[in-house]
């Protein structure tokens, strides 16, 4: 899922993942209707911290293959990396639209509609999602993080006082 948090690579991986992504910038720059070199580029740049091509690669792969779910997911999470909420939002709904039954998504979409400062949306996202996925620990976690945010928020109905 885009919202999991993954591990920094090693120095030898990283060099490995570098010259990966080397070969998909050639690929993509002699091919650039191939859709799958430009998710592939996402993909690499995203692991190495590089947020804004990887969102740049990802855009483009949509703007060849538009029904692309994962795709969507993924730059919905490189739109949170680059603090973009509102595009998250948008990215989120697409791929809902696109897998409506997928839990997993919906949980992103929570996840962008908190950041975009959209708690009741979020609320509804991620009641959806736990109602798909009630077993996933992750998403548990989130629907907490999300009520938490919600009953912290301004306008947040106050607990009367014991009696």
């Amino acid at each position: 899922m885009a919202w999991a948090t993954r591990s920094p690579p090693d120095a030898s991986t990283h060099q490995r993942v570098v010259r990966a992504a080397e070969l998909f910038e050639r690929a993509s720059a002699a091919r650039p209707d191939s859709q799958p070199a430009l998710v592939a580029l996402g993909q690499v740049r995203q692991s190495l911290g590089e947020h804004e091509a990887a969102y740049a690669a990802f855009t483009s792969a949509l703007a060849i293959e538009p029904h692309d779910v994962a795709v969507w997911a993924e730059l919905c999470g490189e739109c949170l990396a680059l603090g973009r909420a509102d595009e998250a939002v948008q990215a989120g709904q697409r791929a809902v639209e696109l897998a409506p039954d997928s839990a997993g998504l919906r949980a992103n979409l929570a996840l962008a509609y908190l950041h975009a400062e959209r708690l009741p949306d979020a609320l509804g996202a991620v009641t959806e999602a736990v109602a798909r996925d009630p077993s996933d620990p992750r998403i548990a976690e989130l629907s907490q993080a999300v009520e938490r945010a919600a009953a912290q928020s301004p306008g947040a109905p106050t607990p009367a006082p014991p009696d």
